[in-house]
């Protein structure tokens, strides 16, 4: 059932607000407060190769990812990830290679000062996919 309810959530997720999406990444800095709060530092990829731009990362230069794990209203509301996703997809990225897939369901991020587009606050971390297809998702809202 909890599978069932998470391919809802994504599928409506992704068709109302293009979320799911990733992009390419090099991770800068990579650091850990407590048990899963965190300061998540990359320069997108795609600006360097031309790729296409992810609307929250695609246009920075640097982008900043402050964190902790804050389920209210996304577990309410039936969505992943749990407080366990989240620390798994923090272990993931303690161990990850610098290169990475980084995206977005829900609104993903939130600007922390809309002057200053490139440092975002998110919610909750997911890892998505398997292998060579993993990517690291933030949550800010299902919505």
């Amino acid at each position: 059932m909890r599978f069932f309810v998470f391919l809802l959530a994504t599928t409506l997720t992704c068709s109302a607000h293009a979320g799911g999406s990733s992009t390419p990444v090099k991770m800068l800095q990579f650091a850990v407060y407590g048990d899963n709060q965190y300061l998540l530092v990359v320069e997108p990829l795609a600006r360097r190769e031309g790729l296409a731009r992810d609307r929250f990362i695609g246009s920075c230069p640097v982008f900043t990812v402050i964190g902790t794990y804050d389920g209210k209203g996304l577990l309410e509301k039936g969505y992943l990830p749990t407080e366990q996703d989240h620390l798994t997809a923090i272990g993931y990225l303690k161990d990850t290679p610098r290169e990475l897939r980084l995206g977005w369901m829900g609104s993903g991020f939130k600007p922390l000062n809309p002057d200053y587009p490139c440092v975002v606050a998110s919610r909750a971390l997911q890892l998505l996919g398997d292998g060579d297809h993993t990517r690291v998702i933030s949550w800010y809202s299902p919505t």
